[in-house]
């Protein structure tokens, strides 16, 4: 699944399950299991050919959320196609293969005709289409794109250059190695960034305070897009110091 809110002859139809292995579970709007009289959402499992169907349905209008095929029921992994709803009409159809890797993404009008599509191979964009309501082609359409630093990975290369203080493992006395951080952060709509947080993989505290330190104070971002807009976007970003 596509780390986006995220086409192939080979997918598993939720149709194909039977009825009577069907587990319903009532869950509420944090999506944690409750009674029936409190529930937000109804959940229905159908269990077949070691992999599980899923259609979520909300309350009280009992109208069709989402519908799914997963690896298993930890619903981590998906193995077949997963359709989203608004209003209880298509507004996604992610078109997964039987081992989980997303092969193309389309989004629908409220009057059913496409919205866009994006089509993948592995990790690679193949090909991004948008069209109008009338159906007309939008030119230079933008389906998904993360948000990224201005000048690509060359421009953060020399950022990290200026304004990096990379002899900060040395001084808190690290010994030789690689220590590498990881920080998360919210770019908006505009590129601003803010709830910076740092983690560092290798216990270098004081790295992952200055990893956060230089995304803090960088320039703007650039915002992501989906379906041609401005997104506001969760970013994950690594940065390593090395000490030798």
């Amino acid at each position: 699944m596509r780390k986006f809110l995220l086409a192939c002859a080979c997918f598993v139809s939720l149709s194909s399950f039977a009825q009577n292995d069907t587990l319903v579970k009532y869950l509420n709007r944090h999506n944690e299991i409750c009674a029936a009289d409190t529930a937000s959402f109804l959940v229905k499992q159908f269990s077949v050919d070691n992999v599980i169907g899923l259609k979520q349905y909300k309350l009280p209008e009992m109208q069709l959320e989402r519908e799914a095929i997963y690896a298993d029921n930890s619903f981590q992994k998906l193995a077949g196609d997963m359709k989203l709803y608004r209003d209880g009409k298509l507004y996604s159809w992610e078109k997964v293969n039987s081992e989980g890797i997303s092969q193309s993404l389309t989004y629908f009008y409220p009057n059913g005709s496409k919205n866009s599509e994006i089509i993948w191979d592995g990790n690679k964009t193949v090909k991004e289409t948008g069209w109008d309501e009338q159906g007309n082609e939008i030119k230079d359409f933008v389906v998904h794109r993360e948000a990224k630093f201005k000048g690509g990975a060359e421009g953060w290369r020399r950022y990290l250059v200026k304004n990096l203080r990379m002899n900060v493992p040395t001084d808190a006395g690290m010994p030789n190695g690689m220590y590498t951080s990881i920080v998360e952060f919210l770019v908006d709509k505009e590129g601003n960034i803010s709830e910076v947080v740092g983690r560092s993989k290798q216990g270098c505290r004081p790295c992952t305070v200055e990893a956060v330190r230089v995304i803090q104070e960088g320039p703007k971002w650039i915002p992501a897009m989906m379906n041609n807009k401005p997104v506001i976007y969760r970013q994950r970003q690594s940065i390593t110091f090395q000490v030798q």
